[in-house]
């Protein structure tokens, strides 16, 4: 709820719906296999050479835009096998104005680990006020594109073989407005990558509420929130092929709900009917959870389905949104993050049929009332082969601590790991102080950035330099990763299904690259199996309605799987431990 004073409540009743598991219903719930004890992080930006400041308005947010922060995407910009880092940035607020900020950021891996900002060498320029970033491979040419969200037009950057052009307004996703977290997707299964954008609020800096005043919230002078604008409605775009996208907004059904004051966007094949379906993280408003008929349009069924108010039936103000198995029975489960003195969320799919909230008993409750979620996500920081939960923290208000004594604007990281069954417990100290360091965090994004197997943290900061935690946990567990190239399918086989068997335990992953909050994820899955040294099966579920099996795959390994007939294209060894 960036900048909010007030809660809107909605009264209401969550129903159950049908959540159909499909192929995956057979998956039961299995003891987790071996992992290390905990979990060990160290912030080594600075080491690494990522060092652009991150901006995001002045030093008091006192409107709203200044609070929304900025976000980051993982992707491999030339191919060469080392993911690089693309970084949104905003810019000042001054009378009245906006002021351009430093710009963002693209930084590319060398083979030392070592990253170097070669944005305008790649052809990126652009230092105006951007949000989030979402990146997906468009065009099919076999490299990843990047798309900013923006306050004022957004932008698009077409990837020509490691070199940049920007493309916004040919492609037709130039909108103005406030748009947050966008995420790509092929919601009609026809081998192209669509378009989601979720958008905040209506904001014109000469006409502001309260008569361009602060709104006083206590003592303090603060942000009005986004009961104090209208809604700016979300954008779908139809990717139309030869470089130009479709609005399709309202014809595909966005129109049948309100805007909604979208921040957090994941996606997933909720139904199990083969299509993806997008849930979105509204602020103080219902989320909206739409489903997809046929590839023709959407439906919100949030509220029938039983995720998308709080525990009494009122709007909560989401942030983030991570889906994850969180219990290992197959089943996606959504969790959100919401403001402070308000519970984040976990809806568990606890049937065929039904999403339960379960944010009381999981193991996350007492860290997140006092904490302001935003970026979130599921996955195996111990590879343990369960989904382990992350989430950035940080305060809206730079005075939170005037507004209530427990509150504080710098708040930490928080890692919790998950028992293999759905209980998370907060990792021990060992985690690493620089990993919960309190800051004003925002977007985070996760990967296996250096190559050796196991999840790395990138974050994004307010007023501050990115913060990249790498993962140097120690133990015997073991991993490999599986990244898709698809043919009748999208050429990242984004939408995807993918489940590795581990002696008796089923594994669930998604191949995307959304989820979180402003930011994108490297694209390839990645298995943590624990003491085996190898993933026993793994099945398939391509976007085009192919099936492929694969035995036997060794861990320590990055497979590349090729569509046409489900073979390994390409292995590589990941990089030994230090």
């Amino acid at each position: 709820m960036p900048g909010s004073n007030l809660s809107i409540l909605i009264s209401g009743r969550c129903l159950a719906a049908v959540v159909l598991c499909g192929f995956l219903a057979a998956c039961s719930r299995q003891e987790p296999a071996a992992g290390p004890e905990g979990v060990h992080f160290v912030d080594v930006a600075i080491g690494r050479g990522l060092n652009r400041s991150l901006v995001s308005g002045g030093p008091e947010k006192l409107v709203i835009v200044e609070n929304i922060g900025t976000g980051v995407g993982v992707l491999d910009v030339d191919s060469d096998g080392r993911l690089d880092l693309f970084f949104s940035n905003a810019g000042t607020l001054t009378d009245g104005r906006v002021l351009p900020g430093p710009g963002v950021a693209l930084f590319r891996q060398d083979s030392a680990g070592i990253f170097q900002d070669l944005t305008s060498h790649l052809g990126i320029e652009f230092n105006g006020w951007g949000t989030g970033v979402a990146v997906g491979d468009y065009d099919n040419d076999g490299d990843p594109d990047i798309f900013l969200s923006c306050w004022g037009p957004d932008r698009l950057w077409e990837n020509r073989q490691g070199k940049f052009f920007e493309v916004s307004a040919g492609a037709g996703v130039d909108h103005p407005g406030l748009s947050t977290s966008a995420v790509f997707l092929d919601y009609d299964l026809d081998g192209k990558l669509d378009l989601y954008v979720a958008c905040y609020v209506e904001l014109d800096l000469a006409d502001l509420p309260n008569s361009g005043e602060p709104c006083i919230e206590g003592a303090a002078r603060v942000a009005c929130g986004p009961d104090f604008y209208e809604p700016a409605a979300d954008r779908l775009y139809h990717n139309e092929g030869g470089g130009h996208f479709r609005l399709v907004s309202d014809e595909a059904g966005l129109d049948a709900a309100p805007g909604g004051y979208g921040l957090g966007v994941a996606v997933d094949d909720f139904n199990r009917d083969g299509r993806p379906d997008i849930y979105v993280a509204n602020d103080t408003t219902e989320n909206f959870l739409w489903m997809n008929i046929a590839g023709k349009g959407f439906v919100n069924e949030a509220l029938s389905a039983g995720a998308s108010l709080g525990p009494e039936g009122q709007g909560q103000a989401g942030m983030g949104v991570a889906i994850g198995d969180v219990d290992g029975d197959c089943r996606a489960d959504i969790f959100v993050t919401n403001y402070s003195q308000e519970q984040n969320a976990l809806y568990r799919c606890v049937g065929g049929t039904e999403f339960r909230d379960a944010s009381a008993g999981s193991g996350f409750g007492r860290e997140s009332f006092i904490s302001l979620g935003w970026s979130t996500f599921f996955a195996d920081l111990d590879n343990d082969s369960d989904d382990d939960l992350f989430i950035a923290n940080g305060h809206v208000h730079p005075g939170a601590a005037e507004l209530n004594s427990a509150l504080s604007y710098l708040q930490p990281c928080l890692f919790y790991l998950n028992d293999g069954k759905g209980d998370f417990r907060l990792a021990p100290s060992s985690v690493g102080p620089g990993a919960v360091e309190a800051r004003a965090h925002r977007g985070a994004a996760q990967g296996d950035i250096d190559g050796d197997g196991d999840i790395d943290i990138i974050v994004t900061v307010q007023d501050g330099r990115p913060v990249f935690l790498e993962n140097q946990s120690r133990g015997e567990a073991h991993s490999l990763l599986v990244e898709l190239s698809g043919t009748e399918s999208n050429r990242e086989g984004i939408g995807a299904m993918l489940v590795g068997v581990v002696g008796e335990r089923k594994i669930l992953r998604r191949v995307g690259r959304g989820g979180g909050y402003l930011s994108a994820r490297d694209v390839r899955a990645h298995f943590g199996l624990g003491e085996s040294t190898r993933l026993d099966s793994l099945e398939i579920n391509w976007p085009s309605g192919k099936r492929s099996i694969l035995k036997e795959l060794a861990a320590g390994m990055i497979y590349r799987i090729r569509e046409s007939d489900g073979a390994v294209e390409a292995a590589t060894r990941l990089v030994e431990r230090n």
